[in-house]
């Protein structure tokens, strides 16, 4: 995850400075995109998270997060099909809650913020996952490891829920 993004709010960062930076970001995703293409072979993933504590956090509005999110998925996915015919293969993972040290941050914040333990306030945020717990990173990474696989080669333009049950309805 993107545990250092904080790094930007704390140092002031301006907006400008904060746009180059992505835009620059992008610029080298889109050339590695490129080269990528041309070898005709690869497999691209694009991690997106779940945290509306973060955004909010970080004075980020939330519903504009979210559609954002959408509108790049769905880029995302019209880009891939394009792409499949030269094997390189992109798709989304979209993971839930995960046992990390952003999770645990975060939920310690929250508890602060809320006057509550941080025991109980991670054990209530582990009550909201249907699976009840929190996904381990391994499984995240072994997702990983079989989206970018050969054996996944005909998978593309998808969208990973990886949330132990989180998300109430179809994807």
């Amino acid at each position: 995850g993107f545990r250092d993004i904080r790094w930007v709010f704390e140092n002031n960062v301006s907006v400008t400075e904060y746009m180059v930076i992505i835009y620059t970001v992008l610029f080298i995703v889109l050339v590695l995109f490129f080269l990528l293409e041309r070898s005709r072979l690869g497999s691209i993933f694009r991690m997106l998270g779940e945290d509306t504590l973060l955004t909010e956090m970080q004075g980020l509005n939330v519903i504009r997060f979210k559609v954002l999110a959408s509108g790049i998925a769905g880029f995302v996915a019209g880009i891939a099909r394009k792409t499949v015919k030269d094997n390189v293969t992109i798709n989304n993972l979209l993971p839930g809650a995960f046992d990390t040290d952003r999770l645990r941050a975060n939920i310690r914040v929250t508890a602060e913020k809320a006057g509550r333990d941080f025991e109980d306030q991670l054990a209530a945020r582990r009550d909201l996952v249907p699976a009840g717990r929190f996904g381990d990173p391994v499984e995240f990474g072994q997702a990983c490891a079989y989206l970018c696989s050969a054996q996944a080669g005909y998978v593309t333009g998808q969208n990973f829920l990886i949330d132990g049950g989180a998300y109430p309805g179809t994807f």
